[in-house]
Protein backbone atom coordinates (compact mmCIF):
# COMPACT_ATOMS: atom_id res chain seq x y z
CA UNK A 1 0.00 0.00 0.00
CA UNK A 2 2.89 2.32 0.84
CA UNK A 3 4.38 1.57 -2.58
CA UNK A 4 1.12 2.52 -4.25
CA UNK A 5 0.93 5.81 -2.32
CA UNK A 6 4.50 6.58 -3.28
CA UNK A 7 3.69 5.88 -6.90
CA UNK A 8 0.66 8.15 -6.72
CA UNK A 9 2.75 10.96 -5.24
CA UNK A 10 5.25 10.67 -8.08
CA UNK A 11 2.48 10.76 -10.69
CA UNK A 12 0.82 13.73 -8.97
CA UNK A 13 4.13 15.62 -8.85
CA UNK A 14 4.77 14.98 -12.53
CA UNK A 15 1.32 16.29 -13.46
CA UNK A 16 1.79 19.34 -11.26
CA UNK A 17 5.13 20.18 -12.90
CA UNK A 18 3.54 19.68 -16.32
CA UNK A 19 0.66 21.98 -15.41
CA UNK A 20 2.97 24.76 -14.28
CA UNK A 21 5.35 24.46 -17.22
CA UNK A 22 2.50 24.30 -19.74
CA UNK A 23 1.34 27.79 -18.78
CA UNK A 24 3.31 29.64 -21.45
CA UNK A 25 2.36 33.24 -20.68
CA UNK A 26 4.14 36.56 -20.98
CA UNK A 27 5.58 37.89 -17.73
CA UNK A 28 3.39 40.08 -15.55
CA UNK A 29 5.66 43.03 -16.14
CA UNK A 30 5.35 46.27 -14.16
CA UNK A 31 5.01 48.97 -16.83
CA UNK A 32 4.76 51.89 -14.38
CA UNK A 33 8.29 53.17 -15.04
CA UNK A 34 7.91 52.76 -18.79
CA UNK A 35 4.55 54.53 -18.80
CA UNK A 36 5.96 57.37 -16.70
CA UNK A 37 8.82 57.90 -19.16
CA UNK A 38 6.40 57.61 -22.07
CA UNK A 39 4.15 60.32 -20.68
CA UNK A 40 7.16 62.60 -20.18
CA UNK A 41 8.30 62.02 -23.77
CA UNK A 42 11.43 60.10 -22.79
CA UNK A 43 11.17 57.67 -25.68
CA UNK A 44 14.85 56.70 -25.67
CA UNK A 45 14.57 55.58 -22.04
CA UNK A 46 11.44 53.58 -22.86
CA UNK A 47 13.16 51.88 -25.79
CA UNK A 48 16.19 51.11 -23.61
CA UNK A 49 14.06 49.35 -21.00
CA UNK A 50 12.20 47.40 -23.66
CA UNK A 51 15.51 46.25 -25.09
CA UNK A 52 17.02 45.43 -21.69
CA UNK A 53 14.05 43.34 -20.54
CA UNK A 54 12.95 42.13 -23.97
CA UNK A 55 12.83 38.45 -22.97
CA UNK A 56 10.71 39.14 -19.89
CA UNK A 57 8.30 41.57 -21.57
CA UNK A 58 7.78 39.84 -24.91
CA UNK A 59 8.64 36.20 -24.14
CA UNK A 60 9.51 33.73 -26.87
CA UNK A 61 6.53 34.39 -29.17
CA UNK A 62 6.44 38.19 -29.04
CA UNK A 63 8.97 39.32 -31.65
CA UNK A 64 6.25 41.12 -33.61
CA UNK A 65 5.20 43.13 -30.55
CA UNK A 66 8.78 44.18 -29.89
CA UNK A 67 9.15 45.44 -33.48
CA UNK A 68 5.82 47.31 -33.34
CA UNK A 69 6.50 48.95 -29.96
CA UNK A 70 10.07 49.90 -30.89
CA UNK A 71 9.12 51.15 -34.35
CA UNK A 72 6.37 53.44 -33.05
CA UNK A 73 8.60 54.82 -30.29
CA UNK A 74 11.35 55.49 -32.82
CA UNK A 75 8.88 57.45 -34.94
CA UNK A 76 8.13 59.78 -32.04
CA UNK A 77 11.81 60.13 -31.14
CA UNK A 78 12.62 61.17 -34.72
CA UNK A 79 14.55 58.03 -35.71
CA UNK A 80 12.72 57.71 -39.01
CA UNK A 81 15.00 55.24 -40.81
CA UNK A 82 15.18 52.90 -37.80
CA UNK A 83 11.43 53.22 -37.28
CA UNK A 84 10.66 52.23 -40.85
CA UNK A 85 13.08 49.32 -40.66
CA UNK A 86 11.36 47.88 -37.58
CA UNK A 87 7.83 48.60 -38.80
CA UNK A 88 8.62 47.01 -42.15
CA UNK A 89 9.93 43.89 -40.39
CA UNK A 90 6.79 43.86 -38.24
CA UNK A 91 4.62 44.00 -41.34
CA UNK A 92 6.46 41.01 -42.82
CA UNK A 93 5.93 39.00 -39.64
CA UNK A 94 2.20 39.84 -39.64
CA UNK A 95 1.97 38.47 -43.17
CA UNK A 96 4.02 35.41 -42.24
CA UNK A 97 2.01 34.59 -39.12
CA UNK A 98 -1.29 35.10 -40.93
CA UNK A 99 -0.70 31.67 -42.44
CA UNK A 100 -0.51 29.89 -39.09
CA UNK A 101 1.35 26.58 -39.12
CA UNK A 102 -0.50 23.37 -38.37
CA UNK A 103 1.82 22.60 -35.46
CA UNK A 104 1.11 25.97 -33.82
CA UNK A 105 -2.64 25.42 -34.14
CA UNK A 106 -2.27 22.02 -32.48
CA UNK A 107 -0.15 23.52 -29.70
CA UNK A 108 -2.66 26.31 -29.07
CA UNK A 109 -5.51 23.80 -28.81
CA UNK A 110 -3.51 21.76 -26.30
CA UNK A 111 -2.49 24.78 -24.21
CA UNK A 112 -3.64 28.31 -25.18
CA UNK A 113 -3.25 30.90 -27.92
CA UNK A 114 -0.01 32.17 -26.41
CA UNK A 115 1.61 28.98 -27.71
CA UNK A 116 1.31 30.66 -31.11
CA UNK A 117 3.41 33.51 -32.48
CA UNK A 118 1.58 36.80 -31.98
CA UNK A 119 0.17 37.79 -35.40
CA UNK A 120 -1.09 41.31 -34.64
CA UNK A 121 -4.47 43.03 -34.48
CA UNK A 122 -6.01 44.63 -37.57
CA UNK A 123 -5.39 48.16 -36.29
CA UNK A 124 -1.74 47.36 -35.55
CA UNK A 125 -1.29 46.08 -39.09
CA UNK A 126 -2.91 48.98 -40.94
CA UNK A 127 -1.54 51.83 -38.81
CA UNK A 128 1.95 50.46 -39.32
CA UNK A 129 1.67 51.79 -42.88
CA UNK A 130 0.40 55.18 -41.69
CA UNK A 131 3.43 55.70 -39.46
CA UNK A 132 5.79 54.52 -42.18
CA UNK A 133 4.14 57.10 -44.43
CA UNK A 134 4.73 59.83 -41.84
CA UNK A 135 8.37 58.75 -41.55
CA UNK A 136 8.76 59.19 -45.30
CA UNK A 137 7.12 62.63 -45.09
CA UNK A 138 9.77 63.67 -42.56
CA UNK A 139 12.44 62.45 -44.96
CA UNK A 140 10.84 64.51 -47.78
CA UNK A 141 10.15 61.29 -49.68
CA UNK A 142 6.55 62.02 -50.64
CA UNK A 143 6.39 59.32 -53.31
CA UNK A 144 7.04 56.49 -50.83
CA UNK A 145 4.77 58.22 -48.31
CA UNK A 146 1.91 57.90 -50.80
CA UNK A 147 2.80 54.26 -51.49
CA UNK A 148 2.30 53.46 -47.79
CA UNK A 149 -1.09 55.19 -47.75
CA UNK A 150 -2.16 53.11 -50.75
CA UNK A 151 -1.02 49.95 -48.98
CA UNK A 152 -3.08 51.01 -45.96
CA UNK A 153 -6.11 51.38 -48.23
CA UNK A 154 -5.50 47.99 -49.86
CA UNK A 155 -5.39 46.29 -46.47
CA UNK A 156 -8.74 47.82 -45.58
CA UNK A 157 -10.27 46.48 -48.77
CA UNK A 158 -8.93 42.98 -48.04
CA UNK A 159 -9.90 42.97 -44.36
CA UNK A 160 -13.38 41.50 -44.87
CA UNK A 161 -12.29 38.71 -47.23
CA UNK A 162 -9.34 37.86 -44.96
CA UNK A 163 -11.70 37.45 -42.02
CA UNK A 164 -14.06 35.22 -44.01
CA UNK A 165 -11.14 32.94 -44.92
CA UNK A 166 -10.13 32.76 -41.26
CA UNK A 167 -13.68 31.85 -40.26
CA UNK A 168 -13.83 29.12 -42.90
CA UNK A 169 -10.50 27.70 -41.71
CA UNK A 170 -11.57 27.83 -38.05
CA UNK A 171 -14.83 26.03 -38.83
CA UNK A 172 -12.92 23.06 -40.23
CA UNK A 173 -11.88 22.05 -36.70
CA UNK A 174 -13.28 18.93 -35.06
CA UNK A 175 -14.31 20.61 -31.81
CA UNK A 176 -17.93 20.93 -32.88
CA UNK A 177 -18.03 24.71 -32.20
CA UNK A 178 -18.95 27.08 -35.03
CA UNK A 179 -17.54 30.59 -35.36
CA UNK A 180 -20.24 33.23 -35.13
CA UNK A 181 -19.50 35.70 -37.91
CA UNK A 182 -19.55 39.36 -36.93
CA UNK A 183 -19.55 42.54 -38.99
CA UNK A 184 -17.54 45.64 -38.21
CA UNK A 185 -18.26 49.26 -39.08
CA UNK A 186 -14.75 50.28 -40.00
CA UNK A 187 -14.24 50.37 -43.76
CA UNK A 188 -12.42 53.65 -44.42
CA UNK A 189 -10.08 55.93 -42.49
CA UNK A 190 -10.54 59.70 -42.33
CA UNK A 191 -6.92 60.03 -41.19
CA UNK A 192 -5.57 58.08 -44.17
CA UNK A 193 -7.80 60.11 -46.50
CA UNK A 194 -6.51 63.33 -44.93
CA UNK A 195 -2.87 62.32 -45.47
CA UNK A 196 -3.58 61.22 -49.02
CA UNK A 197 -5.42 64.49 -49.70
CA UNK A 198 -2.58 66.77 -48.58
CA UNK A 199 -0.02 64.61 -50.42
CA UNK A 200 -2.03 64.91 -53.65
CA UNK A 201 -2.45 68.66 -53.04
CA UNK A 202 1.30 69.06 -52.66
CA UNK A 203 1.81 67.12 -55.89
CA UNK A 204 -0.61 69.45 -57.68
CA UNK A 205 -3.17 66.69 -58.25
CA UNK A 206 -6.24 68.56 -57.02
CA UNK A 207 -8.72 66.17 -58.66
CA UNK A 208 -7.56 63.20 -56.59
CA UNK A 209 -7.26 65.43 -53.53
CA UNK A 210 -10.92 66.36 -53.93
CA UNK A 211 -11.83 62.66 -54.14
CA UNK A 212 -10.04 62.04 -50.84
CA UNK A 213 -11.81 65.00 -49.24
CA UNK A 214 -15.17 63.60 -50.31
CA UNK A 215 -14.31 60.12 -48.96
CA UNK A 216 -13.07 61.69 -45.72
CA UNK A 217 -16.47 63.29 -45.14
CA UNK A 218 -18.28 60.10 -46.14
CA UNK A 219 -16.27 58.15 -43.57
CA UNK A 220 -17.89 60.28 -40.85
CA UNK A 221 -21.37 59.80 -42.33
CA UNK A 222 -21.22 56.04 -42.95
CA UNK A 223 -19.35 55.06 -39.77
CA UNK A 224 -21.04 57.18 -37.14
CA UNK A 225 -20.35 54.66 -34.39
CA UNK A 226 -16.61 55.08 -34.95
CA UNK A 227 -16.56 58.75 -35.96
CA UNK A 228 -18.86 59.88 -33.14
CA UNK A 229 -17.59 63.47 -33.36
CA UNK A 230 -17.83 66.24 -35.94
CA UNK A 231 -15.83 66.59 -39.14
CA UNK A 232 -13.05 69.16 -38.51
CA UNK A 233 -14.56 72.55 -39.35
CA UNK A 234 -11.58 73.82 -41.33
CA UNK A 235 -11.15 70.78 -43.58
CA UNK A 236 -12.33 72.49 -46.79
CA UNK A 237 -9.56 75.06 -46.40
CA UNK A 238 -6.99 72.35 -47.20
CA UNK A 239 -7.82 72.59 -50.91
CA UNK A 240 -8.27 76.34 -51.02
CA UNK A 241 -4.69 77.55 -50.56
CA UNK A 242 -3.62 80.52 -52.74
CA UNK A 243 -0.49 79.84 -54.78
CA UNK A 244 1.54 82.56 -53.08
CA UNK A 245 0.65 81.32 -49.56
CA UNK A 246 1.94 78.46 -47.43
CA UNK A 247 -0.23 75.92 -45.66
CA UNK A 248 0.86 74.75 -42.20
CA UNK A 249 -0.71 71.38 -41.34
CA UNK A 250 -0.56 70.10 -37.78
CA UNK A 251 -1.08 66.61 -36.36
CA UNK A 252 -1.67 66.07 -32.66
CA UNK A 253 -1.53 62.49 -31.35
CA UNK A 254 -2.85 61.97 -27.85
CA UNK A 255 -3.74 59.21 -25.44
CA UNK A 256 -2.83 55.55 -25.80
CA UNK A 257 -4.46 52.88 -27.94
CA UNK A 258 -6.42 50.17 -26.09
CA UNK A 259 -4.80 47.08 -24.60
CA UNK A 260 -6.21 43.64 -23.87
CA UNK A 261 -7.08 42.21 -20.47
CA UNK A 262 -8.31 38.77 -19.43
CA UNK A 263 -12.01 38.17 -18.88
CA UNK A 264 -12.80 34.87 -17.10
CA UNK A 265 -16.25 33.29 -16.85
CA UNK A 266 -17.39 29.92 -15.48
CA UNK A 267 -20.03 28.12 -17.51
CA UNK A 268 -22.17 25.22 -16.29
CA UNK A 269 -23.66 22.63 -18.65
CA UNK A 270 -26.58 20.95 -16.83
CA UNK A 271 -26.94 18.15 -19.41
CA UNK A 272 -23.40 16.97 -18.72
CA UNK A 273 -23.22 18.17 -15.11
CA UNK A 274 -19.89 19.86 -15.81
CA UNK A 275 -18.38 23.31 -15.41
CA UNK A 276 -15.82 24.80 -17.75
CA UNK A 277 -13.58 27.82 -17.55
CA UNK A 278 -13.75 30.30 -20.44
CA UNK A 279 -10.93 32.82 -20.55
CA UNK A 280 -11.19 35.43 -23.30
CA UNK A 281 -9.29 38.62 -24.17
CA UNK A 282 -11.15 41.91 -23.81
CA UNK A 283 -9.92 45.14 -25.36
CA UNK A 284 -10.17 48.08 -22.97
CA UNK A 285 -9.60 51.80 -23.39
CA UNK A 286 -6.88 53.74 -21.63
CA UNK A 287 -8.44 57.08 -20.75
CA UNK A 288 -6.59 60.19 -21.87
CA UNK A 289 -6.27 63.32 -19.74
CA UNK A 290 -6.03 65.52 -22.87
CA UNK A 291 -9.15 67.61 -23.42
CA UNK A 292 -7.83 70.20 -25.91
CA UNK A 293 -4.82 70.97 -28.10
CA UNK A 294 -3.79 74.36 -29.50
CA UNK A 295 -1.14 75.43 -31.99
CA UNK A 296 0.44 78.87 -32.27
CA UNK A 297 2.59 79.95 -35.22
CA UNK A 298 4.70 83.04 -34.54
CA UNK A 299 6.39 84.74 -37.49
CA UNK A 300 10.06 85.22 -36.72
CA UNK A 301 10.31 88.20 -39.09
CA UNK A 302 7.21 90.12 -37.98
CA UNK A 303 6.53 88.73 -34.50
CA UNK A 304 2.86 88.26 -35.37
CA UNK A 305 1.18 85.16 -33.87
CA UNK A 306 -1.63 82.98 -35.18
CA UNK A 307 -3.42 80.49 -32.90
CA UNK A 308 -5.83 77.70 -33.65
CA UNK A 309 -7.36 74.72 -31.86
CA UNK A 310 -6.84 71.22 -33.15
CA UNK A 311 -9.96 69.18 -33.91
CA UNK A 312 -10.34 65.42 -33.60
CA UNK A 313 -10.02 63.53 -36.88
CA UNK A 314 -9.59 59.88 -35.93
CA UNK A 315 -10.24 57.65 -32.93
CA UNK A 316 -7.68 54.87 -33.26
CA UNK A 317 -9.12 53.41 -30.06
CA UNK A 318 -12.62 53.18 -31.57
CA UNK A 319 -11.22 51.47 -34.65
CA UNK A 320 -9.11 49.07 -32.58
CA UNK A 321 -12.11 47.97 -30.50
CA UNK A 322 -14.40 47.69 -33.53
CA UNK A 323 -12.05 45.54 -35.63
CA UNK A 324 -11.08 43.39 -32.64
CA UNK A 325 -14.58 41.88 -32.59
CA UNK A 326 -13.78 39.81 -35.66
CA UNK A 327 -10.71 38.20 -34.13
CA UNK A 328 -12.60 37.68 -30.87
CA UNK A 329 -15.29 35.63 -32.64
CA UNK A 330 -12.64 33.15 -33.83
CA UNK A 331 -10.80 33.12 -30.51
CA UNK A 332 -14.05 32.54 -28.62
CA UNK A 333 -15.05 29.54 -30.74
CA UNK A 334 -11.66 27.90 -30.35
CA UNK A 335 -11.56 28.64 -26.61
CA UNK A 336 -15.00 27.10 -26.07
CA UNK A 337 -14.01 23.97 -27.97
CA UNK A 338 -10.80 23.67 -25.98
CA UNK A 339 -12.55 24.31 -22.65
CA UNK A 340 -15.30 21.75 -23.39
CA UNK A 341 -12.73 19.11 -24.28
CA UNK A 342 -10.88 19.67 -21.02
CA UNK A 343 -14.09 19.75 -18.98
CA UNK A 344 -15.24 16.45 -20.50
CA UNK A 345 -11.85 14.89 -19.77
CA UNK A 346 -12.02 16.02 -16.14
CA UNK A 347 -15.58 14.69 -15.84
CA UNK A 348 -14.42 11.30 -17.19
CA UNK A 349 -11.65 11.13 -14.58
CA UNK A 350 -14.13 12.00 -11.81
CA UNK A 351 -16.49 9.29 -13.03
CA UNK A 352 -13.64 6.79 -13.10
CA UNK A 353 -12.76 7.59 -9.49
CA UNK A 354 -16.37 7.09 -8.37
CA UNK A 355 -16.92 3.82 -10.25
CA UNK A 356 -13.75 2.11 -8.99
CA UNK A 357 -13.88 3.37 -5.39
CA UNK A 358 -15.55 0.20 -3.99
CA UNK A 359 -14.02 -2.39 -6.31
CA UNK A 360 -10.46 -1.03 -6.45
CA UNK A 361 -9.59 1.73 -3.95
CA UNK A 362 -6.07 1.98 -5.35
CA UNK A 363 -7.26 2.59 -8.91
CA UNK A 364 -9.85 5.02 -7.56
CA UNK A 365 -7.11 6.96 -5.82
CA UNK A 366 -5.10 7.02 -9.03
CA UNK A 367 -8.07 8.43 -10.96
CA UNK A 368 -8.60 10.99 -8.18
CA UNK A 369 -4.99 12.16 -8.25
CA UNK A 370 -4.83 12.31 -12.04
CA UNK A 371 -8.15 14.17 -12.07
CA UNK A 372 -6.89 16.69 -9.53
CA UNK A 373 -3.71 17.21 -11.51
CA UNK A 374 -5.77 17.63 -14.68
CA UNK A 375 -7.95 20.28 -13.02
CA UNK A 376 -4.86 22.14 -11.80
CA UNK A 377 -3.43 21.97 -15.30
CA UNK A 378 -6.70 23.24 -16.82
CA UNK A 379 -6.87 26.16 -14.41
CA UNK A 380 -3.26 27.09 -15.00
CA UNK A 381 -3.13 26.76 -18.76
CA UNK A 382 -6.51 28.15 -19.83
CA UNK A 383 -5.54 31.80 -20.18
CA UNK A 384 -6.49 34.52 -22.61
CA UNK A 385 -3.98 35.91 -25.06
CA UNK A 386 -3.70 39.50 -23.84
CA UNK A 387 -0.68 40.43 -25.92
CA UNK A 388 -0.98 43.79 -27.69
CA UNK A 389 1.18 46.69 -28.86
CA UNK A 390 1.28 49.39 -26.17
CA UNK A 391 2.57 52.55 -27.88
CA UNK A 392 0.19 53.41 -30.69
CA UNK A 393 -1.59 56.68 -29.85
CA UNK A 394 -5.30 56.56 -29.08
CA UNK A 395 -6.50 59.58 -31.08
CA UNK A 396 -5.50 61.98 -33.86
CA UNK A 397 -6.38 65.67 -33.98
CA UNK A 398 -5.56 68.05 -36.83
CA UNK A 399 -5.44 71.72 -37.66
CA UNK A 400 -4.17 73.98 -40.39
CA UNK A 401 -3.30 77.60 -41.13
CA UNK A 402 -2.74 79.44 -44.39
CA UNK A 403 0.16 81.85 -43.81
CA UNK A 404 2.75 83.95 -45.56
CA UNK A 405 5.83 81.91 -46.48
CA UNK A 406 8.71 82.36 -44.05
CA UNK A 407 10.19 81.13 -40.79
CA UNK A 408 7.88 80.48 -37.84
CA UNK A 409 8.18 79.27 -34.29
CA UNK A 410 5.36 76.76 -33.88
CA UNK A 411 4.18 75.90 -30.36
CA UNK A 412 1.74 73.13 -29.47
CA UNK A 413 0.02 72.93 -26.10
CA UNK A 414 -1.89 69.97 -24.70
CA UNK A 415 -4.53 70.88 -22.12
CA UNK A 416 -6.34 69.05 -19.37
CA UNK A 417 -9.31 71.29 -18.72
CA UNK A 418 -7.92 74.83 -18.81
CA UNK A 419 -4.45 73.77 -17.68
CA UNK A 420 -1.70 73.23 -20.25
CA UNK A 421 0.45 70.32 -19.08
CA UNK A 422 2.65 69.70 -22.11
CA UNK A 423 4.18 72.31 -24.43
CA UNK A 424 6.41 71.66 -27.43
CA UNK A 425 8.06 74.16 -29.80
CA UNK A 426 9.91 73.93 -33.07
CA UNK A 427 11.02 76.24 -35.85
CA UNK A 428 9.81 75.58 -39.37
CA UNK A 429 10.37 77.32 -42.68
CA UNK A 430 7.01 77.49 -44.44
CA UNK A 431 7.12 77.32 -48.24
CA UNK A 432 4.34 77.77 -50.75
CA UNK A 433 3.49 74.66 -52.75
CA UNK A 434 5.25 72.43 -50.20
CA UNK A 435 3.99 70.02 -47.58
CA UNK A 436 4.57 71.84 -44.29
CA UNK A 437 3.48 69.15 -41.86
CA UNK A 438 4.43 69.02 -38.17
CA UNK A 439 3.52 66.59 -35.41
CA UNK A 440 3.12 66.72 -31.67
CA UNK A 441 2.16 64.00 -29.25
CA UNK A 442 1.11 63.53 -25.66
CA UNK A 443 0.63 60.06 -24.19
CA UNK A 444 -1.30 61.28 -21.15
Amino acid sequence: MAAKKSKFKVIFSLFLVFAINSCTTMSDYDFSKIDSNLERGKYTEVSSELEKYKNRIYASRGELLYLLDTGILQHFSGETAESNKNLSEAEKLIEKYAAVSVMQNIASFASNDMAMDYSGEEFEDIYTNVFMSLNYVREKNLEDAMVEIRRFDNKLKLMKSKYEKQVAAANKNDAGVTVEKVSVQFSDSAFARYLSMILYRTDGDISNAEVDLRFLKEAFQSQSGIYNFAVPSFIDEELDVPRDKARLDVLGFYGKAPVKVENITRVYIPELSIWYKLSLPQMVRRTSAVTAISVTAKSISTGKSYTRRLEKLESIENIAIDTFQQRLSIVKAKSIGRALTRAASNAFLDAGANVTEKDDPGLSALFTIIGLASKIHTEAVEKADTRSARYFPGNVAVSGMTLEPGDYEVTMQFFSGNTPFKTTSQTISLKSGALNLIEGECFW
